[in-house]
């Protein structure tokens, strides 16, 4: 559809002034260098002069006078300075998207809240909340939060974007991680965990699609939308939070008296994960799995991966522990434990150099076996 007839229905319709068309199609055709598929709607979205609405009323005209008679296009992927790429994931409260920052040129997450979420109360309070606590967030292994806005009814977070995958997506992909690997995440993730808990929050969600893995191998947390702070008052009575198959007993049990020990079982069971590539309790239904954290003990990871050190063996069940008084203290003393596991997993693993012996000792020790040799055949003649 060319621009210019957008522009004109726009203008007609009382929605668009002549001089916001000339400078959007001058805008158009800088943004094209940088970004595909960039239209005229798209354009006028991100300078503020329509809203996703309005877009949608001329497109609904245009098709009309064009006799088309189906609906038009979903509403255009500009939401402030922000242009949709794609979309990365949903859940219950809302929709991720992959997006690129006009003013800084960078890729960035959206996290966006659905508009019939937002119109409750008690969700839009929790979204509040975790803009609040990832933003409060400085440190290299955990997604930063940028900023929030709103933009078209629609409220989210502008998040770090880690070029990589997530720990699920590796597991999907590889079935289970070498030792080494699993110990060198599970070391990241316990330095962004004692960050977090020194702050008063406790994540309540840590699992293999929250830990993100970059390019580069930087580990990171992600995903606050379960956080709570430690000292706020408990309002989860009755309602569980997290996800079963990662899940700490106490959360399963709604104990108000949770905390940052939690996370290190949720990671625990994580780690299970990755090293055994299966999760620590494989049931039916989730009821069956939380019933199963409460009072099972998961199968022995001896038997599940190759030639485990007994060091990771201990840190995990630790870890995975049912009473919270019987895991770490803290992730801070958790990440030494791995620290040494992992230095011990590396001198383990690396070459043994054989030194050659020196020439002359070679020389000698050949003369004195011919010495023998011979006196050996003498006393035989």
């Amino acid at each position: 559809m060319p621009g210019h007839q957008f522009g004109e229905i726009g203008i007609e319709l009382g929605l668009l002034k002549p001089h916001h068309v000339e400078t959007a199609l001058e805008r158009q055709s800088a943004l094209k260098e940088i970004w595909a598929n960039s239209r005229l709607g798209e354009v006028l979205i991100l300078m503020e002069a329509l809203d996703g609405l309005q877009v949608e009323q001329i497109l609904a005209e245009q098709q009309r006078r064009r006799g088309v008679e189906e609906p038009p296009a979903p509403a255009f992927p500009y939401y402030k300075d922000y242009l949709i790429v794609k979309k990365l994931g949903e859940g219950g409260m809302g929709e991720v998207f992959l997006a690129q920052e006009d003013k800084q040129l960078r890729q960035v997450v959206l996290k966006m809240l659905r508009k019939d979420k937002a119109e409750s109360p008690a969700i839009a309070a929790r979204f509040q909340l975790e803009a609040q606590i990832a933003g409060m967030m400085e440190h290299p292994n955990i997604v930063a939060c940028h900023t929030t806005a709103l933009a078209h009814g629609a409220r989210f977070l502008v998040m770090e974007y880690i070029d990589g995958e997530s720990l699920q997506e590796r597991l999907e992909r590889r079935g289970r991680l070498p030792e080494s690997e699993v110990l060198h995440v599970a070391a990241e993730v316990l330095r962004g965990l004692a960050y977090i808990h020194d702050r008063g929050v406790i994540h309540r969600d840590i699992k293999p699609s929250n830990i993100l893995i970059a390019h580069g191998g930087a580990v990171k947390i992600s995903d606050f939308g379960s956080a709570r702070m430690a000292h706020a008052e408990f309002h989860d009575f009755n309602t569980i939070v997290g996800t079963p198959n990662y899940m700490a007993p106490e959360q399963i049990r709604c104990k108000p008296t949770i905390d940052w020990r939690a996370d290190l079982y949720s990671l625990g069971a994580t780690l299970y994960h990755a090293l055994s590539g299966r999760v620590p309790f494989v049931r039916t239904s989730n009821s069956e799995v939380l019933r199963a954290h409460v009072r099972d003990t998961p199968d022995a990871l001896a038997g599940l991966t190759p030639e485990p050190q007994a060091d990771t063996l201990r840190i995990i069940a630790k870890l995975m522990s049912k009473d919270p008084d019987a895991r770490y203290v803290t992730a801070r003393q958790a990440l030494g434990e791995v620290e040494k596991a992992l230095q011990k997993r590396r001198v383990v693993s690396a070459p043994v150099a054989i030194p050659s012996a020196p020439r002359s000792l070679t020389r000698r020790m050949v003369n004195r076996c011919t010495v023998a040799l011979q006196s050996l055949l003498a006393a035989k003649g």
